[in-house]
């Protein structure tokens, strides 16, 4: 805040030296100027004029704040990581919201290595919150259940590193891991059968786990309508629709938003739940 009222005091004195030296021309100026100020009035407009812009002073002020709001709000996070080391790897909804503030606004500072050594984390989880399906379940379906969107981050991790669900519980706990457990599947078993077992399982699936179950079939679904992935024909794009229908339609009565957002784009297939 000194700064900026410097930037302030700095423009008053401007002010302050287009009116003195009005007054000095009032005093000794040529005949006809006589020594009221008021008398010049031209001569204040000429010099303010040319020696002051209020409207853009004004709005060069409002970006400096602006830049110093954002500065002040990285410098109060940067201190906060640093002063007690990483944060815990159990990751807060602030603690998300702070992940993707700092790579959005300071991206080449804050890279994704660099977020996962902060926070404690994976690159791979710090990926999966930049994603993510747990910004679905929070923006969308205003879901605010930690064990939820903690299980949203992790959701493909059993399935996708050799990450095993007993380290899941060590970090993060049981109950995220048992969500995690519930929409992990069997890479044991050939495709065809993983599949078929989504879609009976779906509506024997906890709550929780079926909001996860949503937001991943969401957020997969708009992916394909956005680039289909190569060697994928325009068939096996909507064979994957039809299946994912099957799965949807065991989770409904879940959350509304995200099951009409998920009608939307079944309807536009041609398809219904």
């Amino acid at each position: 805040m000194a700064a900026a009222s410097n930037f302030l005091a700095a423009s008053r004195l401007r002010a302050a030296a287009a009116w003195s030296r009005l007054v000095v021309r009032g005093v000794a100026g040529p005949p006809g100027t006589g020594s009221n100020p008021c008398s010049g009035r031209g001569d204040l407009e000429d010099d303010l004029d040319s020696d002051w812009e209020p409207e853009r002073e004004l709005r060069e002020l409002e970006r400096y704040l602006k830049q110093q709001k954002r500065e002040m709000r990285f410098r109060k996070m940067r201190r906060y990581m640093e002063a007690s080391g990483a944060l815990q790897r159990i990751l807060s909804r602030n603690a998300m919201d702070q992940i993707r503030y700092l790579h959005k606004e300071f991206s080449e500072d804050w890279s994704v290595p660099r977020l996962a050594a902060g926070f404690g984390v994976s690159t791979d989880v710090i990926r999966r919150i930049l994603k993510s399906v747990a910004r679905i379940l929070t923006h969308e379906a205003g879901i605010t259940d930690i064990a939820v969107l903690q299980a949203a981050l992790l959701h493909d991790t059993v399935e996708d590193t050799n990450t095993t669900l007993e380290e899941v519980e060590e970090h993060f706990g049981a109950e995220v891991r048992r969500i995690v457990d519930e929409v992990t599947d069997n890479k044991e078993l050939p495709k065809l059968e993983r599949k078929r077992l989504q879609v009976e399982k779906a509506s024997q699936s906890s709550r929780a786990a079926k909001l996860v179950k949503l937001a991943d079939k969401l957020y997969n679904l708009r992916d394909l309508n956005r680039r289909t992935p190569k060697g994928w024909s325009e068939q096996r794009v909507q064979e994957y629709f039809e299946w994912a229908a099957q799965v949807v339609k065991g989770l409904q009565g879940t959350s509304p938003q995200m099951e009409n957002a998920l009608l939307k784009l079944f309807q536009e297939r041609g398809l219904s739940l």
